[in-house]
């Protein structure tokens, strides 16, 4: 009988133990919120459509402030994906993105592409210039530009069907596989471990993404490398591919915004 209690009992402790493993959070996290049930997926869908690692488990947005014509600033708390500066993986590293939604209605989220949010790895570091220049590129309490707008349909997932299919990819496929296929053949990154990221898609079908590598040395001390990758359409079988080196990780916006130009993206 002794037995039959003490077998129970471990069996109880195992389980315990594997139900809080399955809900582990990293030290300094917050609460995972699930893809389509935040309130906030307004302002969820234009970071998950500008910033490197946004969409992803994990990432939490908040409103922080609303000017005199609807717009609004809000906070992306976003886990790095080991492309930031600052990774540490003993205590969990996060990095911060501020961005600006211009307006909203039920189904579609607008702003102004590449010119939207700005990247910090600390929330202090969003000092009151960065606040100012980063209103001042949304135009903060002037009245709406239509032509700037750039729109997307919230909650759609980012890996959609035309993204998908202009790529010469059979739907299903996952488009970040094969831009890692498409980053080792067209750039020279020799990092021990390599990553991509699909960001988005135009209207005529071509897709960007980013390709990065990382290594770390006897001190533990990480160093990146990152390129954008523009595929064309059918790039797949064609491998019409085009590449850009990133030189900050934290400050991509403008030469992201050059690289679309060269390409010929169509918001």
């Amino acid at each position: 009988m002794k037995k039959r209690h003490l077998l129970q009992a471990l069996t109880y402790v195992l389980l315990v133990l594997l139900l809080t493993a399955c809900e582990f959070i990293p030290i300094g996290a917050v609460e995972p919120e699930l893809y389509g049930e935040s309130e906030h997926m307004d302002l969820y869908t234009i970071a998950a459509f500008s910033v490197v690692g946004a969409d992803e488990m994990g990432t939490s947005v908040e409103p922080i402030e609303t000017d005199a014509y609807g717009r609004t600033l809000f906070l992306a708390t976003i886990w790095n994906p080991i492309f930031y500066p600052g990774y540490s993986n003993k205590s969990g590293s996060w990095v911060y993105a501020f961005g600006i939604q211009q307006k909203a209605n039920s189904r579609f989220t607008y702003y102004y592409e590449d010119d939207c949010f700005c990247i910090c790895l600390s929330p202090e570091d969003f000092t009151e210039e960065e606040q100012n220049r980063l209103k001042e590129l949304n135009n903060w309490d002037q009245p709406l530009d239509e032509i700037k707008l750039t729109s997307r349909k919230i909650i759609e997932p980012k890996q959609n069907k035309l993204s998908v299919t202009s790529l010469g990819l059979q739907e299903g496929s996952s488009i970040s596989n094969h831009l890692v296929e498409l980053g080792k053949r067209n750039t020279q990154i020799k990092k021990d471990h390599v990553f991509a990221e699909y960001l988005d898609c135009d209207q005529t079908g071509q897709s960007i993404g980013v390709f990065w590598g990382y290594s770390k040395n006897d001190a533990g001390e990480i160093t990146v490398e990152a390129y954008f990758l523009f595929a064309k359409k059918d790039c797949i079988k064609t491998g019409a591919v085009s590449v850009s080196p990133i030189s900050d990780t934290l400050n991509y916006q403008q030469e992201l915004k050059e690289f679309k130009k060269d390409n010929n993206w169509r918001s």
